[in-house]
């Protein structure tokens, strides 16, 4: 039998590799995140009552109505703009990125990744029929990184790209981006009809509370997606 070329350009992942290692028993893995805490009680109870129901309905392809309400509640308490009907369930961040660069590009098209970047990004792209180019930053003598806006504009111009991805706070850099410096981006993208792809899985992984989230206005721009995880 034969399988879709695009297998070939997907390469195996570094962490996962790592970390399923025989020999990697005796080391520390903080690269995988699969929890070892055990669930909350009162999760396991709600799991039982529904086994006992013998109730499995499919439930719809964005997620229930109630499930999208609360999780939605919980990640944006104080929004007066932002709409729970522009807000799905997907199968993990991983998938939600891969679904937007389906729905939104066309085959050859070009993304920007902003380097570093996550491990996955390529070859969500590649399987997705896309390519990619690497946005660099200029690196200070104290190891920050700055990105710079003429820079981004040379890329759009040489490039003509379909998508920028954001990845806020970055991993693997843990650089957080401030909301002026998004905001700019996305301005440009939208003067230039790009798409801004902010992935935001690691948003609670911050010590400063303004800076786990992008405001209102970002979020309400017309050329923005964002993902994350719950």
């Amino acid at each position: 039998m034969r399988y879709s070329k695009k297998l070939v350009t997907i390469n195996p992942s570094a962490s996962m590799k790592a970390g399923l290692d025989e020999n990697s028993k005796n080391s520390v893995n903080l690269g995988i995140g699969v929890s070892d805490l055990q669930a909350p009680d009162c999760i396991a109870e709600l799991m039982k009552h529904f086994i006992k129901s013998n109730k499995y309905p499919y439930t719809p392809s964005l997620g229930t109505l109630k499930a999208r309400r609360n999780i939605y509640s919980i990640l944006y308490p104080s929004s007066q703009q932002l709409s729970f009907n522009n807000f799905l369930l997907v199968n993990g961040a991983k998938w939600g990125i891969s679904l937007a660069l389906s729905t939104i590009c066309n085959l050859n098209d070009t993304v920007i990744l902003m380097e570093p970047y996550w491990l996955s990004y390529p070859s969500i792209c590649s399987i997705n029929n896309l390519l990619n180019i690497s946005w660099c930053p200029e690196v200070t003598d104290d190891g920050e990184l700055i990105f710079s806006i003429e820079t981004l504009h040379k890329i759009i111009e040489n490039n003509s790209p379909r998508v920028l991805i954001l990845n806020n706070p970055n991993n693997p850099s843990g650089k957080i981006f401030s909301n002026n410096f998004i905001k700019e981006v996305v301005e440009i993208c939208n003067e230039r009809d790009i798409w801004v792809i902010i992935d935001e899985v690691y948003r609670d992984l911050t010590f400063n509370i303004e800076d786990r989230s992008c405001d209102e206005e970002i979020y309400n721009s017309l050329n923005v997606i964002t993902v994350g995880s719950f």
